[in-house]
């Protein structure tokens, strides 16, 4: 889709500079919120960084998807929700 280039370049800096500290990042969802009316989800859950959790913290993306031709379900945009507050774990 449209947005495959923008996601692309931010999963390819994340991945390097994970590589580049020697460190992991792990999200485990708690609770999914899905808008079948504007194809949207909302994923909540606690993101945990360091292979030896250096930080945890409960964190908010939004994911939106395009519908294409033939039932073809498409990301469109994954983003982090700013109107949530990060609350440390």
């Amino acid at each position: 889709p449209e947005s495959y280039t923008e996601i692309k370049n931010q999963f390819d800096q994340d991945k390097e500079r994970l590589k580049k500290n020697n460190s992991a990042t792990t999200f485990l969802p708690m609770q999914v919120e899905v808008d079948t009316n504007t194809l949207s989800a909302k994923i909540t859950g606690m993101l945990s960084t360091g292979k030896e959790k250096i930080s945890e913290h409960k964190k908010t993306f939004v994911l939106s998807f395009v519908l294409r031709e033939w039932g073809n379900l498409q990301l469109l945009s994954f983003k982090t929700d700013q109107s949530v507050s990060d609350t440390s774990g």
